[in-house]
């Protein structure tokens, strides 16, 4: 039932679904760099080899000497295009233009290849000799496909194109055949716009979601690159002294800032005091009585009102400011690099979509639950496969897929207990 709902929820949405394909948040200071990864994609089309064949095509369908205009007027045309695109082109190596200039510039070019093309392709229909109408509807067809994918990143201005082309070939029909004979051609060009019609959004949505979030993934990496060695910058790092008892002395103004302590408190205090219970915490107490060294012992603490880590390492002194022994080490403030591992953590065992556990996760919490059964103890899986969901992408997008997905997880999570796991192990696959 819930399904259904979700369902019938995308069909009336379906029109801003597609719409809403076309939309990305883009930074403002990365609008230049999306308008070059725009306009890569359309220059990556040997566009002035295409306008040639579409030329020679129409050329010999019609017969050069079937209309002296139309030949000339195709020229012309072809001519006219071809400049456009080569004026383009030069503009475009300009250092001092910017990118999102240089497509606007395409897409004043595209717009007018895009008139010029439709006109000659209905007036060649028009003069076309009688056995070759056919071929003149197929090479109008395979006109829409061409122009429609080959300026997919121009998504409104490539639908555009589709419908003028469509137009065209269909103003052509009727001029020369009459409504009742242009029927069939009229239903095909509508159908292919149609199909174009989707295809080019989910196309834009797919090439566009895969520059912006491999771009996201790059700085995600960089960040967290700074993070793990942003310690070392900021040089976090300072030297301790406790005596043999494990008592903190003379500790430094750097120490005490670190705490959040004042140096009277602060000295004298037993340096265990200042973390946290743990395994960790219990090695260190160990290392302390047995009276050995140790090394890189990473250990939580509240410091300045906040939770940190603190990476420590100490040797044995055996004269320490004429005393007994102890220690002399540093430490150092890791707390920037756990966060960092944290997440890195989180994104190896959530689903970043739903934000639920994934497979990893799953597994592992099955594993430890499956050694704790008894005949006491008993656990119980659902597995939830969503029915028809390639059909929800298919025909409403992966925006709309993703949407679906999220959906399902919350619901999920509602309707479980506190403590049941609710993970996400494949595309539409759920299991609690």
């Amino acid at each position: 039932m819930a399904e259904s709902k979700a369902g019938h929820a995308l069909i009336r949405q379906t029109p801003v679904t597609l719409l809403a394909l076309t939309r990305h948040h883009v930074e403002p200071h990365e609008e230049d760099w999306f308008a070059r990864c725009r306009s890569d994609y359309l220059r990556s089309f040997p566009l002035t080899l295409l306008e040639l064949v579409r030329l020679a095509a129409l050329l010999l369908l019609v017969g050069p000497s079937t209309s002296t205009a139309f030949t000339c007027a195709a020229l012309a045309g072809c001519a006219l295009v071809v400049g456009i695109e080569l004026a383009v082109r030069q503009r475009e190596t300009k250092p001092d233009l910017s990118q999102s200039l240089a497509l606007r510039y395409r897409k004043t070019g595209i717009g007018l290849r895009t008139l010029c093309w439709s006109a000659i392709l209905g007036w060649a229909i028009v003069v076309a000799p009688q056995g070759h109408t056919h071929e003149l509807a197929s090479l109008g067809l395979a006109m829409m496909v061409i122009d429609g994918i080959s300026i997919l990143t121009l998504p409104h201005l490539a639908l555009a194109s589709v419908f003028a082309s469509g137009g065209a070939l269909v103003a052509g029909a009727i001029t020369r055949e009459g409504l009742a004979g242009t029927a069939p051609v009229a239903v095909i060009v509508l159908l292919l716009a149609s199909f174009l019609h989707w295809s080019i959004y989910n196309l834009y949505y797919l090439f566009a979601t895969r520059r912006i979030r491999t771009k996201r993934l790059a700085q995600s990496h960089e960040t967290i690159s700074l993070l793990l060695n942003q310690y070392d910058d900021e040089g976090s790092d300072w030297l301790y002294e406790i005596d043999a008892r494990g008592h903190i002395s003379n500790p430094s103004p750097r120490f005490c800032d670190a705490c959040g302590i004042e140096a009277a408190q602060l000295g004298g205090m037993p340096l265990t005091a200042l973390f946290h219970e743990g395994v960790h915490l219990q090695e260190l107490q160990d290392k302390l009585q047995r009276g050995e060294s140790f090394r890189d012992l990473i250990l939580p603490l509240m410091a300045c009102g906040e939770e940190r880590w603190w990476s420590i390492s100490g040797r044995l002194v055996d004269q320490l400011r004429g005393e007994r022994g102890g220690w002399r080490g540093f430490i150092a403030d890791v707390s920037e690099a756990k966060r960092a591992e944290a997440r890195i953590s989180h994104m190896a065992h959530f689903d970043l979509l739903t934000g639920l556990p994934n497979r990893t996760l799953f597994n592992a919490t099955l594993e430890r639950t499956m050694m704790r059964l008894s005949a006491r103890r008993t656990a119980g899986m659902l597995f939830v496969d969503l029915d028809h969901f390639k059909e929800i992408n298919d025909g409403y997008g992966h925006a709309a897929g993703d949407a679906l997905l999220i959906e399902v997880g919350r619901r999920l999570e509602q309707v479980v207990r506190h403590g049941d796991m609710v993970a996400r192990i494949g595309g539409d696959e759920f299991v609690v």
